[in-house]
């Protein structure tokens, strides 16, 4: 469904750019879920029930599944691919079926050698990971260590030097070790338009590049393809929040994709920006850039408002957050509507210059769900113990609230910067995982241990408390696995402060 519904709305609506999309929303979903400790294989594995079944359901079964059925239609061509499609739906149409009895399906349509196709493509989890080493001039294919893989890839590397335009070369990737040709000093993109599944990295010479070349990369799939290598790297620690900065500070006002805005600069705020050897300049600098974007943008656009947002997010002064309230000196065209005013108000509580009376009066003048919602997410912002309080007694579900409000208690609760208000709540989290559990039921029991997880507290006495978490018997499966990838993410953190702030 994932991969014919990108595809079709790409071929025959006017949303072509369907892949784009796709690629800034749903690639670094799968990427990390498939190298997150719960990594599992696309075909369907046993579980103990139905619950645990369910978080299966993820960025692997959809954006990974989605990518592999995009290299088998290449493979098989289209006839054959669809041919194979519509028999297995006629066959099977209001009844169960398999995945071998899909494979038999193509098979009758012409298609063969799906046992080794399912062995390292279904089956086996995990990505490879294809880097570039200038000095051998090839390309390195590392299959996960806990999950050994032989799979080919048929990709395209984007080549481009300081000062000039992107250029294309097919490679087919065999082995460990594939030959490749790549001027000296050009920047180099592995797989950009996503024609394989695997995690590619820009190298440094690459990284010290692209924010020059952004501004004069016009195809937005290579954007994209862009940060999807930036986010991989990254994740890696293999790149220094620093130069991620440089890059979105060069790339915010040139973004022509809504998705970009939408799905990149969250991830920008939230992982890269703290991390950065100067946060409250990092955050100075790209509001600066996503201000002018604002004024810049057609008044009234998609990409307006999705730079204002970007602009409020990153807004250190009061006053000017305070003057949009009122109305004043706003880019022409964006209008403050209700979200805009609440992710405002969001932000004024951040920064510690609201209280609860004014937010409270902000609800009452509009009571409506979006409303409380958000006034929940400003309320736990504020850096005070009784925010914290307020946050924390919807996670233990002594106060009971409907599931978006407990959820942005639990995401508006760790902010970066609170730490030292924050530290206390960590072992309260660590005590009182198993409690919250009971209070909670069904898929948001696993979201309120992701949720309420203090994934900024980097600290090693916070590690020691939740490290023994997943060992814990009396929690749920679905909340042992959602704690054991949101601890593999916090030793990611660590890892880039520890490679480039240490």
């Amino acid at each position: 469904a994932e991969y014919m519904g990108v595809r079709v709305t790409a071929a025959v609506t006017e949303y072509d750019d369907a892949w784009v999309q796709n690629s800034f929303a749903r690639r670094q979903w799968g990427l990390v879920a498939d190298q997150r400790p719960s990594t599992h294989s696309v075909a369907g594995n046993g579980e103990e029930d139905a619950l645990a079944a369910l978080q299966n359901f993820d960025g692997i079964s959809y954006a990974k599944g989605s990518s592999i059925l995009k290299q088998l239609a290449a493979r098989l061509g289209d006839e054959v691919f669809l041919e194979g499609v519509r028999d297995h739906l006629t066959r099977h149409r209001f009844g169960n079926a398999t995945m071998h009895d899909l494979f038999d399906s193509w098979t009758r349509a012409g298609a063969g050698g799906f046992d080794a196709f399912s062995r390292e493509w279904l089956v086996t989890a995990g990505p490879d990971r294809l880097a570039l080493d200038r000095a051998a001039g090839e390309l390195v294919r590392t299959p996960p260590a806990d999950h050994p893989a032989d799979r080919s890839h048929t990709l395209r590397l984007a080549t481009a030097p300081a000062d000039g335009s992107w250029s294309e070369t097919e490679v087919e990737v065999t082995g460990e070790h594939t030959p490749v040709s790549v001027p000296d000093g050009h920047a180099v993109l592995v797989d950009p338009w996503e024609d394989t599944w695997a995690v590619t990295e820009a190298d440094a010479t690459t990284l010290a590049l692209l924010p020059g070349l952004v501004s004069r990369t016009e195809d937005p799939m290579l954007r994209a393809g862009i940060w999807n290598s930036v986010r991989s790297g990254f994740h890696h620690a293999e790149v220094d929040p620093d130069a991620v900065v440089d890059l979105a500070e060069a790339w915010l006002p040139i973004e022509s994709q809504d998705a970009g805005l939408t799905y990149t600069t969250p991830w920008l705020l939230r992982a890269a920006v703290p991390l950065s050897s100067d946060p409250a300049a990092s955050a100075a600098r790209l509001h600066r850039v996503a201000l002018s974007a604002a004024h810049a943008h057609e008044p009234g656009s998609t990409l307006q408002l999705g730079s204002m947002q970007t602009a409020v997010a990153t807004a250190a002064d009061e006053q000017l957050l305070r003057g949009w309230l009122a109305g004043r000196d706003l880019p022409p065209g964006v209008e403050l509507d209700l979200e805009l005013r609440w992710r405002t108000w969001v932000r004024l509580a951040v920064l510690g210059v609201s209280d609860r009376a004014e937010l409270d009066a902000a609800l009452d003048a509009e009571p409506t769900a979006v409303s409380r919602v958000e006034h929940t997410r400003a309320v736990v912002s504020m850096p005070m113990p009784e925010a914290k309080e307020f946050a924390f007694e919807r996670f233990t579900g002594v106060v009971s609230v409907p599931n978006y409000e407990l959820r942005a208690a639990g995401l508006g609760m760790w902010r970066e910067g609170q730490e030292a208000l924050l530290a206390p709540y960590v072992e309260r989290y660590a005590h009182g995982l198993s409690t919250a559990a009971r209070a909670h039921s069904g898929w948001v029991q696993a979201d309120v241990a992701e949720d309420f997880f203090p994934a900024c507290m980097v600290d090693d006495e916070a590690l020691a408390l939740l490290a023994p978490l997943p060992g814990h018997d009396d929690l749920p499966s679905p909340v042992r696995r959602r704690v054991t990838d949101a601890l593999d993410e916090l030793e990611r953190r660590r890892a880039v402060i520890a490679r480039f702030r240490g």
